[in-house]
């Protein structure tokens, strides 16, 4: 029994300290299937700025995030057709775009957006 305290605070030490580095870690995976196109990226939450006037310029006109709302979650259509769905919160961002209901032009345009994202999100110039 007296082993067993040290042995659980040990472990629940090890999760949260997990836990808390984990949000400062920096993340980003594109997943390309046959019908999907999903771009999933974890950051701190100081690029968050920085994400949401990329995704402005690469939606503008059609949509602006701009700075006054603090997480997103919806279905979206471009004027061009494009219809893909955005989550973004202070420190995640999940791109979904199906590939079957979108066209090949749509494809290469959401291509060149995840591409600049990921530069974005990693720091890449």
């Amino acid at each position: 029994m007296n082993r067993i305290i040290p042995i659980a605070l040990s472990i629940l030490f090890l999760f949260g300290s997990t836990g808390f580095s984990n949000r400062t870690r920096t993340v980003v995976s594109v997943l390309d299937t046959d019908n999907s196109y999903e771009l999933r990226a974890r950051f701190p939450e100081e690029k968050v700025k920085e994400v949401r006037q990329a995704l402005d310029q690469a939606f503008h006109p059609d949509v602006l995030f701009g700075s006054s709302i603090r997480q997103y979650d919806a279905l979206l259509m471009l004027k061009d057709g494009t219809l893909f769905s955005l989550k973004m919160s202070n420190d995640r961002l999940v791109i979904k775009f199906n590939k079957k209901k979108n066209s090949v032009a749509s494809l290469e345009r959401m291509k060149r957006i995840f591409t600049s994202a990921q530069s974005v999100i990693k720091g890449v110039e």
